[in-house]
Parts: structure tokens; C-alpha cells; sequence
């Protein structure tokens, strides 16, 4: 469906629920970015990688 098809309020929901996505992911980034934790682990995950400590998906048994 083109958006000039749209009617107003389905228009206004789509744009809504962007919004709120946006929102949603936006504010995860700031808790994960002010997390100590996460810098950790971000941190420990770019040492392993610069040691070559990285597995494929294939090696990986899920």
C-alpha cells in the first residue's frame, strides 16, 4: 500500500508506531551505553577479537 493511499488515521498510526519504535530503540542505546557493564563486555569482546578468539556461526551449537 502507497502512502497516498492511506487514510488519515492509518497514516497517523504508521507514523505513531515509527515514532515509538524510534523512541523505544533510542532510549535502549542510552541504558546500554551508560551500563558499565556493557562497556565491558564491549571492551572484553574487542580484545578477544584482536587475539583472533572469535567463532563463526557455523562453529557455534545452538
Amino acid at each position: 500500500m502507497k502512502i497516498k493511499d492511506m487514510e488519515i488515521e492509518d497514516f497517523k498510526i504508521l507514523i505513531k508506531q515509527t515514532i515509538d519504535e524510534s523512541l523505544e530503540n533510542y532510549f535502549e542505546d542510552i541504558d546500554a551505553l551508560t551500563s558499565k557493564k556493557y562497556l565491558k563486555d564491549i571492551k572484553n569482546s574487542r580484545q578477544e577479537y584482536l587475539r583472533n578468539e572469535v567463532f563463526s556461526l557455523e562453529d557455534i551449537d545452538v
